[in-house]
């Protein structure tokens, strides 16, 4: 998430880039060592290479990004007019081989895009998925939602089952962010939601998803057993991250990656990047890894915001280095921050608990 750039810096260019995460991992502090080979055990394949989708939020019609700074007219657009997100899918060959996604990140200008490879099962549940104005990717498995896929769905409104569309877990969990964010069951998807809305969306989900099919023995005790919750969402405006991993419970699993794309820190505008894997290698410290239970959210705004910030301190200070970072915030600390996580059932309500 930046506040404009080019496709083809924030997919193709990275030296890691999801081009390369097709058919090699990098995951420093999480893998030991990064370059294992995988196996049934292991959420992360080596090889991913039947599925590649990327999804953007494309500019108004006669902005120039490059060359002038619309982000105030484009946020008038988000919220008097219905974005619809772009869609670039492809099944027929490896991203690496695909001439056409090449030429899109070349031409395309957006503020947010999501990229996501994997094996897929099939075109209608390619990720990443959109509906109305969100875009949204999950990466990761639900035990037991296989066996019993009914229980999730029991809590999904009829107007979110639209988005349905084949087997897979991420679409059903998709299905009931879009309920969660959506209490009056309006159906409308389409209007830009306060950031703190998403947020809460993607907590809600992570209780929810924990509370159903957690082992009776509880997670600590079924290592055959895991729910491991990788979820991106956005409006268009806002952007929610979550990450929570009950595969490795109470296992440490690494602190800070390492990093080094092509182009220098400085020619970059304030810019987040939510990925799997380090999309740069070398020396760049600027890899955060988002912890089992944590929860990462910005906005445009806010990126503007610190862009301006930034040259202010680069015209002051120039020989000092500035950093940011999004907010980073753990699960319980969201749920203190907005009250109790209610899971609202057919039958009963109830209050979920990660406990």
């Amino acid at each position: 998430m930046t506040s404009f750039a080019r496709d083809h810096d924030q997919i193709k260019r990275p030296n890691h880039s999801i081009f390369d995460q097709t058919a090699a991992n990098y995951l420093p502090q999480v893998r030991y060592p990064y370059n294992i080979p995988s196996n049934n055990a292991h959420p992360n394949a080596l090889s991913n290479v039947d599925g590649f989708g990327i999804r953007w939020y494309a500019l108004p019609p006669g902005r120039t990004p490059l060359t002038e700074r619309v982000y105030d007219a484009q946020r008038h657009d988000l919220r008097t007019s219905f974005f619809q997100p772009e869609t670039y899918h492809s099944l027929v060959r490896p991203a690496w081989e695909d001439v056409e996604v090449r030429r899109l990140c070349e031409d395309v200008d957006s503020s947010i895009v999501f990229g996501h490879v994997r094996v897929e099962p099939g075109r209608g549940e390619l990720l990443p998925f959109s509906f109305g104005r969100f875009l949204f990717m999950h990466n990761s498995f639900i035990t037991g939602f296989s066996s019993d896929p009914e229980k999730l769905e029991r809590l999904i409104s009829p107007a979110a089952k639209k988005v349905i569309r084949g087997t897979t877990d991420s679409v059903r969990i998709f299905a009931l962010v879009l309920t969660f964010l959506d209490p009056n069951h309006t159906g409308d998807w389409s209007r830009l939601f306060p950031r703190s809305a998403l947020v809460s969306a993607l907590i809600r989900v992570v209780s929810v998803t924990d509370t159903l099919y957690r082992p009776p023995a509880g997670w600590s005790h079924s290592r055959s057993h895991w729910n491991c919750l990788n979820i991106a969402l956005s409006d268009g405006d806002s952007f929610a991250g979550a990450r929570m991993d009950r595969m490795y419970e109470g296992e440490l699993d690494g602190g800070m990656g390492g990093g080094g794309g092509e182009r220098r820190r400085k020619e970059h505008e304030p810019h987040v990047v939510v990925a799997s894997e380090p999309m740069t290698q070398g020396r760049d410290e600027g890899w955060h890894l988002l912890q089992s239970g944590e929860i990462l959210d910005t906005s445009i705004e806010e990126l503007n915001n610190e862009w301006r910030l930034h040259k202010q301190h680069e015209a002051l200070h120039p020989y000092e280095k500035w950093t940011w970072k999004p907010r980073i915030r753990t699960v319980e600390q969201v749920r203190r921050e907005i009250g109790g996580v209610v899971v609202e059932k057919r039958t009963r309500t109830s209050v979920s608990s990660l406990d």
